[in-house]
């Protein structure tokens, strides 16, 4: 389960069955949160884990392989996720029954849309937009849908690229000397990704990389038992995560002052 810590949400706790994702300060953003939802992320999510609980290491996340577009396509990546997923929560809403049917064009016109061929991809997108209203009136083909445009946000069809922006290479070149002056330790060198790694063709002016080089922080919470209270600071588990979100009207409370004696790397992040 995934949750993103909304800006402005206050001061909460994560326990230590939770992990904690810090992107470095000029990685931060929506993009790597939405590639943490797209269906190639939860791929990786899945592939490594183990025991009876489906658990995964650390160690695990710092190995995981994403796509980086260019920062300024990132926030274009991000207006047009916005933009098509709020058309996905108006269609969610005015949905009505539909005949069965549907089910069948609606699977093969998302289908269509996965094809290497750059004049079918714009056809077929066309079509599938135009059709929206028709091929989505039930929460399953809503969902369909949400996963739809991830997958083509993550693989760089979801906005033109601007080849006069300074490619991704660069921003990650910057970050990994940021990481290595701030550091006091050697830093530890990075797997390297082979081709069998990249789970999708990349732009022009995309750069893959590990999740260990563009993040500043990734650990797990407290591990003490907390006192809980009536008002407080929330303590967020992995009962208060569903689908992309973090749920506070379930979550426990704990006094603040504990909450001020938290290390920094036990505080949470806000994207």
């Amino acid at each position: 389960m995934l949750g993103l810590i909304p800006e402005g949400f206050g001061e909460a706790y994560i326990n230590q069955h939770t992990a904690m994702v810090r992107p470095m300060p000029e990685m931060q953003g929506r993009f790597l949160p939405e590639l943490f939802r797209s269906p190639f992320a939860q791929a990786q999510f899945n592939e490594p884990q183990r025991g009876i609980k489906n658990s995964f290491r650390l160690t695990d996340i710092t190995q995981f392989v994403v796509p980086l577009p260019p920062l300024a396509e990132q926030h274009r990546i991000v207006a047009k996720i916005d933009e098509l997923m709020d058309l996905c929560d108006r269609l969610e809403a005015a949905r009505e029954a539909r005949e069965a049917t549907r089910d069948r064009l609606a699977a093969a016109s998302l289908a269509r849309l996965d094809t290497p061929d750059p004049d079918a991809f714009k056809d077929d997108g066309r079509f599938a937009l135009e059709a929206l209203p028709t091929l989505t009136t039930r929460p399953d083909q809503i969902k369909r849908l949400r996963q739809a445009i991830l997958n083509l946000a993550v693989r760089g069809k979801l906005v033109a690229q601007d080849t006069n922006e300074e490619p991704a290479v660069d921003g990650l070149r910057a970050v990994e000397e940021l990481k290595a002056k701030q550091s006091i330790k050697k830093p530890k060198k990075v797997a390297p990704i082979e081709d069998a790694d990249k789970w999708c063709a990349s732009p022009k002016g995309w750069v893959w990389a590990r999740w260990d080089q563009i993040t500043d922080w990734i650990t797990y919470g407290f591990t003490r038992p907390m006192e809980h209270v009536k008002e407080g600071i929330p303590i967020v588990t992995g009962k208060n995560v569903n689908e992309g979100r973090i749920i506070f009207e379930t979550a426990s409370l704990t006094p603040l002052q504990s909450f001020n004696e938290l290390t920094e790397s036990r505080n949470p992040v806000i994207f």
